[in-house]
């Protein structure tokens, strides 16, 4: 009997096209579905609460999927990770869900961090995830540009 699982995902987008699948590119949508065919033997569209864009990563993005398969939500897990050789992509966790559950209805918020390392080139740990601006920043410019921006937003 079908089910539809909600996974949350986290992925070093630094080799990646993006989330969605792409005729030409690598995508992040494009391996979790081919790895999760191969486990449970069917192609299905994997639903993700929102796309990125190239080289972005996400630390909980959240999708989800419909499969006719008993494979329990650990063992997919297990599997799932197992097979993610590269370690730039992690499952978080999978659960079961409601019939029809679809992570882009049904988000019920975003959160998207920017960091800039204002100074001397960063760490190599944290290179893939600030944009470095090595120049004086004016923070009262910054703060006054980006007003606009706080607080709930719809960006539809």
């Amino acid at each position: 009997m079908p089910r539809t699982l909600k996974l949350t995902i986290a992925y070093d987008g630094s080799a990646y096209s993006g989330w969605q699948r792409q005729a030409n590119a690598h995508s992040i949508q494009a391996v979790l579905e081919d790895e999760i065919a191969t486990i449970v033997g069917a192609h299905n569209p994997l639903v993700a609460a929102g796309r990125t864009d190239a080289g972005v990563h996400a630390a909980a993005q959240v999708a989800s999927i419909t499969i006719d398969h008993p494979i329990t939500c650990d063992d997919l897990l297990k599997a799932l990770n197992a097979r993610l050789k590269a370690g730039d992509i992690r499952i978080r966790a999978i659960e079961d869900t409601f019939d029809r559950f679809d992570a882009r209805i049904f988000a019920k918020t975003k959160t998207y961090r920017y960091a800039i390392w204002n100074g001397e080139a960063p760490s190599p740990f944290i290179r893939h995830v600030v944009w470095h601006v090595p120049a004086r920043l004016e923070l009262p410019r910054m703060v006054e540009a980006t007003a606009a921006l706080v607080g709930e937003q719809d960006f539809a």
